[in-house]
């Protein structure tokens, strides 16, 4: 009976050993994958096209897919800068997943790998010239990773572009010709993200100042929002109007505020908070594009944003 017992709790011991392990390697995944800042990409090509397409706009299968696929090439991203980086963080980062070696270099790279190329399927059927966006943003995203990174002011415009043709993504679904608002949007991010992007390189300059470059995040939004309002049309209602400026205003407190409050060198979560503050630019341009659907998908996006907040405070974003 005593024998019988054991065994039963033995059992039970291993069951519950096994499910922790399982629990442990998906959480190691999510934090590879900074799953927090997944919320921030379906927003980039959503704002994109209907930017573009304007109150013409409408949902589609097409439009859903290059969501999905900006999300899945952001993923991918991040999975190759882990990899690119993976003998910086064995010296610094050594309890992140692959300096630990709790998820292996072959696993990353194929599931990275099979990102991409469901992303660039998804692109493919998302018409029109997406499958040539989505070749240029894979292309970007392997070079910042693997060539430029290290290089100061090319690697950081390389990883703002990604941002940027992640926008022209969702422009690509509406098909036509680029407006000036969705270019305009589309250097906004751009210049945002290099920004962050140069912010960022702090985390591998120990020792050295970034009080300079806490600010640049929010002036390369001040010079890209002030050339994206300019583009707007003038008869835009009083309550779109509104919700721009407070958009506006949120992505300045939230980049001013964590510039001054981030001198005490804790970048990965002023870090994630710039990221954060990229739903409320895509709120911006959706409500900007005057289709008469926007509040729903400001909602959607508030969700996103909300969602990034509570997952940011248990996984890193940087």
């Amino acid at each position: 009976m005593k024998s019988a017992s054991s065994a039963s709790w033995m059992r039970c011991r291993n069951v519950g050993e096994g499910g922790m392990a399982r629990t442990s390697a998906v959480k190691d995944w999510l934090a590879l994958l900074r799953v927090p800042n997944l919320f921030t990409a379906p927003g980039d090509p959503l704002a994109g096209y209907f930017l573009a397409a304007g109150v013409y706009g409408g949902w589609s299968g097409r439009l859903v897919m290059v969501m999905v696929a900006s999300v899945l090439f952001y993923g991918a991203g991040l999975l190759f800068n882990d990899l690119a980086d993976r003998n910086y963080d064995a010296q610094y980062n050594p309890e992140r997943p692959l300096a630990s070696q709790r998820v292996s270099v072959g696993a990353v790279r194929a599931v990275g790998i099979v990102m991409m190329g469901v992303a660039l399927v998804l692109s493919f059927f998302g018409g029109g010239w997406c499958l040539y966006v989505g070749l240029a943003l894979a292309a970007c995203i392997v070079l910042y990773d693997f060539v430029l990174k290290g290089v100061p002011v090319a690697g950081a415009v390389c990883m703002g572009a990604c941002r940027g043709v992640s926008l022209l993504l969702g422009a690509g679904v509406a098909g036509g010709r680029l407006s000036s608002s969705v270019l305009a949007a589309a250097l906004v991010l751009t210049l945002y993200v290099a920004a962050v992007t140069s912010l960022a390189r702090g985390e591998k300059e120990r020792g050295r100042s970034v009080a300079f470059r806490r600010w640049l995040p929010l002036g390369a939004f001040v010079v890209g929002g002030t050339l994206f309002i300019i583009h707007l049309p003038p008869l835009l209602s009083a309550w779109r109007w509104l919700v721009i400026i407070i958009a506006v205003l949120l992505v300045v407190l939230m980049a001013g505020v964590g510039a001054r409050a981030g001198k005490g060198g804790a970048l990965p979560g002023l870090i994630g908070r710039l990221i954060a503050a990229i739903i409320f630019m895509q709120v911006m341009f959706i409500v900007a594009s005057g289709h008469p659907h926007a509040g729903l998908m400001v909602l959607g996006l508030m969700a996103c944003a909300f969602a990034h907040y509570r997952l940011a405070r248990v996984f890193y974003a940087s």
